[in-house]
């Protein structure tokens, strides 16, 4: 039994693995379950016991990459930052260069937003990647209140709603240019980067109590 599941995990992993590749170079559109299978060696009813739609394939993987990326936020030392205003902005440097590293997480967040219907969002598995997001809010909020209690941060402001503004009007931004300006992503340069770069910078300075 043990064998078993570790060969369906590690299946399910190769699945996964080919699936992000075959989306990065083609879309959600473009890419064939079918053709996802073949290439890791099952039948087509064998990847449908894995996963019923490529959609749900895709909403799994993502979940995957926001995962790791919130992660590696949280990581993030903050220690040589005076205050909260400062573990702020350095955060959000840090969020960029994240992005320009490893864009592949907002171009697969920019298929499910273009592409998938809006029935996937009371599905399990798409609550699943909005929990990973709603970390990632409740980690900016804390630094936020951090800098509410140094004096470095605008007291009028509610830390959590903050917190979400700041994420999703970045990631609103950020998959848009995905959607329609792939290249300018993953290269990390061009005005559409400069705009997501201000639009940081703007989110930034309304945060400093002044």
């Amino acid at each position: 039994m043990e064998k078993e599941g570790n060969k369906k995990q590690q299946t399910r992993a190769r699945i996964k693995s080919i699936g992000a590749k075959r989306f990065i170079e083609a879309g959600l559109r473009e890419t064939m379950i079918i053709d996802i299978a073949k290439e890791v060696g099952i039948d087509r009813r064998t990847i449908y016991r894995y996963y019923a739609s490529k959609e749900l394939l895709l909403i799994e993987i993502c979940a995957d990459y926001l995962n790791d990326f919130v992660n590696k936020v949280e990581e993030i030392s903050c220690r040589q930052c005076k205050n909260g205003f400062g573990k702020v902005e350095h955060l959000l440097n840090q969020y960029f260069k994240l992005l320009r590293e490893e864009p592949d997480v907002i171009l697969f967040l920019g298929m499910i937003d273009t592409s998938v219907g809006q029935h996937i969002y009371e599905l399990e598995m798409y609550k699943e990647l909005d929990k990973h997001g709603e970390r990632l809010d409740r980690f900016l909020s804390e630094v936020i209140e951090e800098g509410q209690k140094d004096g470095s941060i605008n007291s009028r402001l509610e830390p959590l709603e903050y917190a979400v503004t700041i994420n999703n009007s970045l990631v609103a931004l950020a998959t848009r240019i995905a959607i329609y300006r792939p290249t300018v992503l993953i290269q990390g340069e061009g005005i559409s980067w400069k705009l997501l770069l201000n639009q940081g910078k703007i989110l930034l300075e309304s945060l400093e109590h002044k």
